[in-house]
């Protein structure tokens, strides 16, 4: 299979999310994501594995990372830390190790799914909003989700979409090489609401 015709595989899958989405972009990076679960594992109960994937699961190894890792982020996000100069001088590890799972996947794992959630404030680099509005942001896009469920031309257009990206091949890409594709085209996505008009 061909980078070329995953990478348009894609790119489709993506136009049928913005004709039911338009302005839940940040949603794109889940749904992509479970259609591939689903197109990997080749699951029986498609559905249900898409609308079972988990938004921003706070995996347990973010948050099992020593005090000196945790330590070391903070040290050398410069923008970060002087947002934060009073915990990290002090080494408040409860106040630090809190904000750590916050943007410890977003700045040093670029995850796609909280980039697009939070594109305009990292750009800005607006933290205060970020910790202000992380829990809140994330839980709404569960629920958007939970509410495609009973859309069934999305629902068929998801399921026609896994399967051509089956057919070219897809699941002989590694994840990382997927969340990269993924990845970058919602960064597109986010450059291009920005242009005017």
């Amino acid at each position: 299979m061909k980078a070329a015709e995953f990478e348009k595989q894609v790119k489709n899958l993506f136009q049928l999310l913005w004709e039911f989405l338009p302005k839940k972009y940040y949603l794109y990076v889940p749904l992509v994501s479970a259609a591939f679960i689903w197109m990997g594992k080749r699951a029986s109960h498609w559905k249900q594995k898409i609308f079972s994937w988990q938004v921003w699961p706070d995996p347990k190894f973010v948050r099992s990372k020593p005090d000196d890792f945790i330590l070391a982020f903070f040290e050398n996000n410069a923008d970060l830390a002087v947002y934060l100069q009073a915990a990290v001088r002090k080494k408040d590890m409860a106040v630090l190790r809190k904000y750590f799972a916050r943007f410890y996947p977003l700045l040093e794992l670029q995850d796609p799914f909280l980039i697009s959630l939070f594109g305009r404030e990292l750009e800005s680099k607006d933290f205060g909003k970020i910790l202000q509005e992380f829990d809140a942001r994330v839980t709404q896009a569960k629920q958007d989700i939970a509410a495609l469920k009973d859309k069934s031309r999305f629902i068929q257009g998801l399921k026609t979409a896994a399967r051509e990206l089956v057919s070219l091949g897809a699941d002989m890409l590694s994840q990382k090489e997927i969340q990269k594709m993924i990845q970058d085209e919602v960064k597109k996505k986010l450059k291009d609401r920005e242009q005017p008009g």
